[in-house]
């Protein structure tokens, strides 16, 4: 998180240019190389599943919406992509059904659909977020809720390894102290950025403590959903990318919940200046 955290700040904040471009075309790769791990949990559980295209095409969704807000195509694109990406996908267990064993059809169609849309569609709600009025000041909003939510949630759970631990199935390492902190944390981040960026948005204090507990919430769900997605496939990290750290999954599994939940709430919640 820490990581990604200054490289996002600068793509929000300095170079915004053109709707937040470079921003949007950072969230389109990251669909696509997250999506990409997806892929590979299905082939090591051993279900079929079209290798490239649901990595290819989760690319194009976030970029699909960004032309469509930008005004370079018409309202209905959006709809319209998807709905061609769907019956490509489909189209492909009719003509390249000699990749797979027919009886196998529903299952590759079924795995290719899932890792289409998670992650790529949720990750189209933090494009949606970039076009609110003060973009830079929500997209901070909802990445600090949920990056200060996960960096606390970590810590405090190395500080009270073999304590509190939950044993959970899907994550057997969680504690409830690092649940309980990112939560906090999550609804303390929003409590004060509702008052430091009060000349932006406001954001009367019980809207502030329902986003916050809402977004906390959102993004445990999110870490334990793709911890369930691991612990199905035997895998300890989606992938290598983050050089021992895991992979891109383990790094944006906390956003993919938490986006629309942010989009929707802080769309009705919170007023522009």
């Amino acid at each position: 998180m820490l990581i990604f955290f200054p490289l996002l700040f600068v793509l929000i904040f300095v170079f915004n240019f053109a709707h937040f471009l470079l921003f949007n075309i950072l969230v389109s790769l990251v669909a696509g190389l997250a999506t990409a791990e997806i892929v590979r949990m299905f082939i090591k559980k051993g279900i079929p599943i079209f290798r490239f295209l649901p990595p290819i095409a989760s690319t194009t969704l976030p970029l699909a919406f960004y032309l469509q807000n930008i005004g370079i195509m018409p309202d209905w694109f959006f709809d319209l992509w998807i709905a061609s990406i769907l019956l490509i996908i489909f189209a492909s267990v009719i003509f390249f059904q000699k990749l797979i064993n027919i009886n196998e059809a529903l299952p590759a169609a079924g795995a290719s659909i899932f890792s289409l849309f998670y992650p790529s569609y949720f990750l189209v709600f933090i494009v949606k977020i970039s076009t609110f009025s003060s973009a830079s000041i929500a997209l901070l909003y909802f990445l600090s809720a949920v990056f200060f939510n996960d960096i606390a949630a970590y810590c405090f759970g190395k500080l009270a390894h073999g304590k509190t631990q939950l044993n959970l199935i899907i994550s057997p390492n969680k504690t409830l102290i690092g649940f309980i902190a990112g939560f906090l944390t999550s609804v303390a981040t929003v409590v004060i950025y509702s008052y430091l960026f009060d000349a932006y948005f406001y954001l009367p204090l019980p809207s502030a403590l329902l986003l916050g507990a809402l977004l906390g919430i959102a993004t445990i769900i999110g870490d334990l959903f793709e911890s369930a997605l691991k612990r199905s496939c035997q895998l300890k990290d989606s992938g290598v990318i983050m050089g021992g750290r895991g992979g891109l999954m383990d790094a944006i599994d906390s956003l993919l919940f938490s986006a629309p939940l942010f989009y929707y709430l802080f769309y009705f919640l919170a007023q522009p200046r």
